[in-house]
């Protein structure tokens, strides 16, 4: 069998090729069109370089994004703390068909084709798509830069029809905020995201969980859940209203054993997940986090991430706090192992930054 182009191109550069940029679109409320929070720099915006949501995704600057991953410049369009980056060389994604005749998997041969063959204008649509609802909310979270914008946007309820035109070909629908269910529009469209109207499709939710109670779980029976993320960021409530202004810690925690214990007489198999955004004001509260997350619920999983957009709250900004990180993050690691999670949740995301910073400094 021939070598492909992409293939031919790694053995060229010994650089990885993510498939990202061809797979992932995130729409953000602002209009912006990118396909990953760890790539510098969109795709551009709908109204600027394209009338469309399809003419954004394959704009000059979205064909040159791809083009200057297929040349190994990743150093140029990637954070250094991508994960995913940090694996190494090969192609670092790829997509799967279910072996039906139908319009997804169609979508999904074409696609793979596409990368494969270094396409940089595509014909085939986006396998993973992640919309940000809006930026209304009702918490200001100090690292948020939707909070501090302050003006809100209702997003993409404008172009419904062409999102509903997406969805078909969609394996992974993440919905993000703000808030996304201080929204009607969006809890409707959660609950009418079903096996029936989308049999390919999958929903995560990112929440701050304040709405997630017993009333709203029993309207989204029939939606096809992937997962339920929680941001929460600490786990006492000292720390929680620090970061999370407005918020309800109590709250939140009942609404996050409820999901569990929802799930368990639902028989609902979908990851539910607790998310800690590591920053200056929560860092010594990692160690905490296995026991505290464990105590949720059995099945409940943990993912860190670093702070990023927020430079003062930035860890890499704070070489003083580098040492103490180090050790919180050398307690996390033991706590992990003794409650039983994988030794990386994502704390490496934090060691490539300390990494990083050193490098920088040397």
């Amino acid at each position: 069998m021939e070598e492909s182009y992409v293939m031919r191109k790694i053995t060229e550069h010994k650089k990885p090729i993510c498939m990202v940029p061809w797979t992932n679109m995130i729409l953000s409320y602002d209009k912006d069109v990118r396909c990953c929070c760890m790539a510098n720099g969109s795709f551009g915006k709908i109204g600027e370089d394209g009338d469309s949501i399809m003419d954004v995704w394959n704009s000059d600057k979205a064909q040159q994004f791809r083009q200057d991953m297929l040349e190994g410049r990743i150093n140029q369009i990637c954070m250094p703390h991508c994960q995913v980056k940090a694996q190494g060389t090969g192609v670092l994604s790829k997509i799967v068909p279910t072996m039906e005749t139908t319009e997804f998997d169609a979508n999904c041969n074409l696609l793979n084709e596409e990368f494969l063959a270094g396409k940089t204008q595509l014909t085939s649509f986006p396998s993973n798509l992640e919309v940000h609802w809006s930026n209304r909310c009702n918490y200001s979270c100090i690292m948020c830069a939707g909070a501090r914008a302050r003006k809100v946007k209702e997003g993409y309820q404008y172009d419904a029809e062409e999102l509903r035109h997406l969805y078909p070909y969609v394996s992974h629908l993440l919905i993000l905020g703000g808030e996304p269910l201080i929204s009607k529009s969006c809890i409707q469209f959660i609950e009418n995201f079903t096996t029936q109207l989308y049999p390919h499709g999958h929903i995560s939710l990112f929440t701050n969980g304040t709405f997630l109670d017993h009333e709203m779980l029993n309207r989204f029976t029939n939606t096809q859940f992937k997962a339920i993320i929680f941001s929460v960021d600490a786990v006492t409530r000292e720390t929680y209203e620090k970061i999370r202004i407005g918020g309800d810690f109590e709250r939140v925690v009942r609404n996050m054993k409820g999901l569990a214990d929802f799930c368990k007489s639902q028989d609902w198999n979908i990851r539910m997940q607790m998310n800690f955004v590591a920053m200056t004001l929560n860092f010594r509260e990692l160690p905490l986090l296995p026991a505290f997350v464990r105590s949720l619920g059995e099945n409940f999983s943990a993912r860190i991430n670093p702070v990023r957009y927020n430079p003062e709250l930035m860890l890499e900004n704070h070489p003083e706090l580098h040492d103490e990180l180090k050790k919180c993050l050398e307690k996390l690691e033991c706590e992990l192992i003794k409650h039983g999670f994988p030794r990386d949740v994502g704390q490496s995301q934090i060691k490539n930054v300390l990494y990083h910073c050193a490098l920088a400094a040397s």
